[in-house]
């Protein structure tokens, strides 16, 4: 699910300098036409997996929420023992890192 590949994005933006190149050294109307297809394609497929990337994190980010609201919960219930787990280590990171997303 987590992080899309990698090497797409790395693929289709080394196609892009190749063709990139070529044109350059040609000159030629096919050489530019097929750099700008490329260049198209390369940000078609960054932009793609950029937004795929977003809806992970989000997802993450909720899943982060709910699980912290859940533990936080259980503990306050005094079903597991009597303290405050907004001083346990993990509560406390995981807030730290979602109060730096805004």
């Amino acid at each position: 699910m987590f992080l899309t590949p990698i090497d797409d994005i790395l693929g289709v933006l080394e196609a892009n300098a190749v063709a990139y190149r070529k044109a350059q050294e040609t000159g030629k109307r096919a050489d530019i036409k097929a750099w700008k297809d490329a260049a198209g394609v390369a940000e078609v497929t960054c932009v793609g997996h950029m937004r795929a990337a977003l809806t992970e994190i989000a997802a993450l980010r909720q899943a982060l929420d709910d699980m912290t609201d859940l533990y936080t919960a259980l503990i306050n219930s005094g079903d597991c023992g009597h303290w405050d787990p907004e001083t346990d280590w993990q509560v406390i990171a995981a807030r730290a890192a979602r109060s730096d997303d805004a």
